[in-house]
């Protein structure tokens, strides 16, 4: 069996946090006098944060933060990125720089603390840590660390003292396996080789959030599934119920291709197609 790795997403997510007067600077200046250390707040995320281990050439992403210090951001010099990954509290590859951006290219037209945008690129990190998709497994990390230097020195950690702090000096992407649909009609076809309906048994398909269960009636049941242009999530879930061995499907898709094709068709109580969500899958 392939390990299956469930995740929620709602197709590719576009986050964009607004800053007023109140959330440009959500640090008390007192709190911030305490350590005098320079912090990254994002400011905006676009893109799927997290890698897709079946299309590391497709998993890119960009962030935006905004460089706050005592001196509005203006006495930050160096803006530094680090990255490793691990698979759970085991260490695949150990952390490199992934880029360093100086003061000089620090983009100071936006608002009144410099910014700085960041593309990463699962390819360039994978290069970067000696890994292949090979070397991955669903569920593996990549932990990047944020360091800002000003003349007090370099900082990773943001001070305690931040109350209202909302900084983001360390984030995580998740190695998943998505498997992007072919968008178009999409034809399932339920049998049952006894006639009696599925009894109890069913297909739950979720798109983009939405999810419509099916089942077969009677000797079989065919239904048009339609993935809209665009679509990244497809998850296609089988349960089952009783008199299992009478129940098949194929679910294939606008090219013609056979995506799944499942069941035994013994007639037996138990045996009957796999359980569980059937795409999205990460390899052995």
């Amino acid at each position: 069996m392939k390990q299956i790795f469930k995740f929620l997403l709602a197709s590719v997510l576009i986050f964009n946090i607004g800053c007023s007067d109140d959330d440009t600077l959500p640090v008390d200046i007192e709190d911030l006098n305490v350590s005098g250390g320079p912090f990254a707040q994002q400011i905006l995320s676009e893109g799927l944060s997290d890698i897709n281990l079946l299309d590391p050439s497709g998993s890119n992403f960009t962030k935006t933060y905004q460089l706050i210090s005592l001196d509005n951001g203006n006495d930050i010099s160096l803006f530094e990125v680090f990255v490793n990954a691990t698979r759970l509290s085991d260490e695949l590859a150990g952390e490199q720089l992934l880029l360093s951006i100086p003061a000089s290219e620090f983009d100071t037209s936006s608002g009144p603390f410099p910014q700085v945008m960041v593309d990463f690129a699962a390819e360039d990190i994978l290069n970067l840590l000696g890994l292949t998709t090979t070397d991955l497994e669903g569920g593996d990390q990549f932990n990047f660390r944020l360091a800002l230097t000003n003349p007090e020195g370099t900082f990773s950690d943001v001070s305690a003292n931040f109350a209202n702090q909302s900084a983001q000096h360390t984030f995580i992407s998740n190695v998943i396996c998505l498997n992007v649909p072919v968008p178009g009609d999409w034809t399932l076809e339920m049998t049952d080789l006894y006639g009696d309906g599925w009894n109890g048994g069913q297909i739950t398909v979720n798109i983009s959030g939405e999810s419509t269960t099916y089942s077969a009636a009677g000797f079989g049941t065919t239904v048009t599934i339609t993935i809209p242009e665009g679509t990244t999530i497809f998850t296609f879930t089988y349960t089952s119920g009783d008199w299992e061995g009478e129940n098949l499907y194929t679910l294939t898709d606008p090219n013609g291709m056979v995506v799944l094709n499942e069941g035994v068709g013994d007639g037996s109580q138990t045996n009957g197609p796999p359980t569980g969500e059937l795409l999205n899958n990460c390899p052995e």
